[in-house]
């Protein structure tokens, strides 16, 4: 039985990151790969400067690069993105396909998906990244908003004990919200 409850977890994290849409009443507010013709692009993601870069490795229907995040010693390299919410409360799904590099220990890298105001984050959820191949990785959330609030996602590979050094790669982030 517990076999069966996993298969069926992933079964749906599975559809709801290849599907256009994961509702029949939902609309999409960010699709947002790492690239612009081809090339990368931080596309307005707020990112670490020298622990940042793009890599070949993509996930199906990737395009042709993905952001590259470095933890390297007590630095954290990530990449945050702030959208005006202008899209009212609501229940909001926030889907990235992410692996770890084949060093990385297990749920150290992370995605989270919330929401903030100018002095930091005010509600948020966070997914482990756990597998060193492409995997999507998914959040619902019921959301409320105030004026001056954003939808706040922040990708990272989490921050390394010591001296130690590894990467995250990240690529196609989806937020729709249910209607």
């Amino acid at each position: 039985m517990r076999y069966l409850i996993t298969l069926l977890s992933l079964s749906l994290i599975i559809i709801a990151c290849n599907k256009e849409s994961t509702a029949p009443d939902s609309t999409l507010i960010l699709y947002d790969s790492f690239e612009v013709e081809g090339a990368g692009s931080y596309r307005n993601w707020t990112i670490e400067e020298g622990l940042t870069d793009f890599d070949n490795s993509t996930p199906a229907d990737g395009g042709a690069v993905s952001l590259k995040l470095t933890a390297d010693g007590d630095i954290e390299g990530c990449a945050v993105k702030e959208i005006v919410a202008d899209h009212g409360d609501g229940i909001y799904e926030f889907s990235v396909w992410a692996r770890m590099s084949a060093n990385q220990p297990e749920s150290t890298g992370y995605a989270i998906f919330g929401v903030s105001d100018d002095d930091g984050v005010i509600q948020e959820k966070t997914v482990m990244l756990t597998d060193t191949v492409w995997t999507c990785y998914t959040i619902v959330d019921t959301l409320t908003f105030e004026a001056g609030n954003y939808l706040y996602m922040k990708l990272s590979p989490g921050l390394p004990e010591g001296d130690n050094t590894w990467y995250s790669l990240f690529d196609v982030v989806r937020v729709e919200k249910a209607e």
